[in-house]
C-alpha cells in the first residue's frame, strides 16, 4: 500500500468477494471453460507495474514454473490483456492510463512470487519473501532487493 499498489483481482486461498476472479486462458486450446486456465492468486498494479503474483505458505518450484509460462507466451500475456480489458478492471484501479495500450501493458508487467520463510533465489521472477511474524516483506529479482525510489520507480 505505500507504494501506491491496488489488488485488481485474486483468488486468495479463502477466497474473497470484493474483487474479480480472473482467468489466463490458453490461447491454444479449443475447450470453453477454465481447462489449461491459469488463475493468479493476485493481480497488483500502480502507476508503473501490474504483476502477476502467486502466493503460498513457502516457496513453490510449481508456481515459478507457472508464472515463468506465462511471461514466455505472448498468447497468454495476450490473453491476460483482453481479460483485464473485458473487466474493466484496470480502469477501476484508478490506474492514470498506462495499460491501455497492449505494448505498454506489456512493459509493465511482471511477475512475482509470495511466500514467507527463507528466499530462495530466482532470476526469472520476483520474490516477495514475506517474515511470518509481521508480515512484513522484502522483494528481490535475482540476488537484488528491489526498492522504490523516489518517483516511484523500481530500481
Amino acid at each position: 500500500m505505500e507504494n501506491n499498489f491496488q489488488i485488481l483481482a485474486g483468488q486468495p486461498p479463502n477466497g474473497t468477494d470484493r474483487f474479480p476472479v480472473i482467468e489466463i486462458k490458453d490461447p491454444n486450446s479449443a475447450l470453453k471453460g477454465s481447462k489449461y486456465s491459469f488463475k493468479p492468486d493476485l493481480v497488483v498494479a500502480n502507476d508503473e507495474k501490474l504483476f502477476v503474483v502467486e502466493c503460498k505458505p513457502s516457496y513453490s518450484e510449481a508456481d515459478v514454473s507457472k508464472l515463468i509460462a506465462i511471461s514466455d507466451d505472448s498468447g497468454r500475456r495476450h490473453m491476460l490483456f483482453i481479460e483485464l480489458k473485458d473487466r474493466k478492471t484496470l480502469e477501476h484501479g484508478n490506474l492514470n492510463g498506462g495499460y491501455s495500450i497492449e505494448s505498454d501493458f506489456n512493459e509493465r508487467l511482471d511477475y512475482c512470487i509470495a511466500y514467507a520463510g527463507i528466499y530462495t533465489r530466482e532470476d526469472r521472477v520476483c520474490s516477495l519473501v514475506l517474515k511470518e511474524e509481521t508480515g512484513a516483506g522484502t522483494m528481490y529479482r535475482g540476488r537484488l532487493k528491489v526498492y522504490l525510489n523516489n518517483q516511484n520507480k523500481f530500481s
